[in-house]
């Protein structure tokens, strides 16, 4: 299954309830020599999370059954076990609110006030530092309260491995070291895997269901108005001349969803340099920014950091952060 699959037009955006689960998703940061842009929008390595939380799931059945029905008739075992599957995937998915929730959003808003990008560019340096400062302390204290539920994972791991070795008198058998070695297993994944997985589900169930309304509400209009875009663009200047002089475009269904483009040079709001334009007819996912990235050289990296942060500005509008373009 495709995961966040885009529709075949331009002018798609998901909706603020949808944005919020895609919060959640696995991302992967772009590095840009000593500057990273975090990712916003998009799902990663879906397949493999999903093959390793089934993994989990099947050890967490073999071995709560083995714990479970040693003491326990079928009918209580069973609700027994699908209780503490509860238990394992809501502390799973605490301790992932927790660690992206919030944290790459902000981690992004953090550098659009360190950079002075769009409606932070006319404000006091000192100021965005400030408030960059309070959003790093942000993401750091989410980060420690997750070791609460981290610590409750493996713990809850614990007493079950204890539970099975009270079944035995604590004697160390293969059974027994089977039940240690499955456990641990199960903890790792829920440590570094079902929060993800989770996200992606129900990200993706509130995606596709923004494409049926999307549909439904462009069959009821003009098909013209379905061109109209979404944000302002965003003007930006760079002075290498890494991006090609025709600019870069992205289509979908045989229409432009996002372009740069060059300005005139006679613009008076230009920046020194060669000024560009970026805009955007629907949502700006971080793979369209891998693929403009294509476009431009390795060795520029001027040119690839105005980019890719200036898409980042793009893509913080989706989330309520108004960061416009880095000049």
């Amino acid at each position: 299954m495709e995961v966040l699959k885009l529709p075949d037009y331009p002018s798609f955006v998901p909706s603020t309830s949808t944005i919020d689960k895609i919060r959640l998703t696995r991302k992967i940061d772009l590095m840009l020599a000593n500057q990273v842009k975090p990712g916003l929008i998009g799902c990663y390595n879906y397949a493999s999370d999903k093959a390793w939380f089934y993994v989990c799931v099947v050890l967490e059945i073999v071995g709560l059954a083995a714990i479970l029905m040693n003491r326990l008739p079928p009918q209580a075992a069973i609700p027994g076990l699908m209780v503490a599957l509860m238990i394992d995937c809501a502390l799973a998915w605490w301790m992932h609110a927790l660690l992206t929730g919030r944290n790459s959003v902000d981690r992004a808003e953090a550098i659009a006030l360190r950079m002075s990008l769009g409606i932070h560019k006319n404000v006091d340096q000192e100021r965005n530092d400030s408030r960059a400062d309070e959003l790093d302390a942000k993401v750091k204290t989410r980060k420690l309260w997750a070791i609460i539920p981290a610590l409750l994972l493996i713990i809850f791991a614990l007493v079950k491995i204890v539970a099975y070795a009270g079944l035995n008198a604590f004697r160390l058998n293969m059974g027994l070291l089977m039940i240690l070695v499955s456990y641990i297993i199960v903890a790792y994944i829920h440590l570094t895997v079902t929060g993800y997985w989770l996200g992606a589900i129900t990200a993706n169930r509130g995606w596709r269901a923004d494409i049926r309304k999307h549909q439904a509400g462009l069959a009821k209009v003009n098909q013209a108005n379905e061109s109209e875009r979404k944000y302002e663009p965003i003007d930006f200047s760079v002075n290498s001349a890494g991006i090609p002089e025709t600019g870069i475009a992205l289509s979908q269904g045989g229409r432009v969803r996002h372009k740069i483009s060059r300005r005139p040079e006679t613009d008076a709001s230009a920046s020194p340099g060669k000024a560009y334009r970026l805009e955007s007819w629907g949502v700006l996912t971080d793979e369209d920014i891998v693929q403009m990235l294509r476009e431009i050289p390795l060795q520029d990296l001027e040119a690839r950091q105005k980019v890719a942060f200036n898409c980042m500005a793009m893509q913080l509008n989706l989330f309520g952060q108004r960061s416009g373009g880095q000049q």
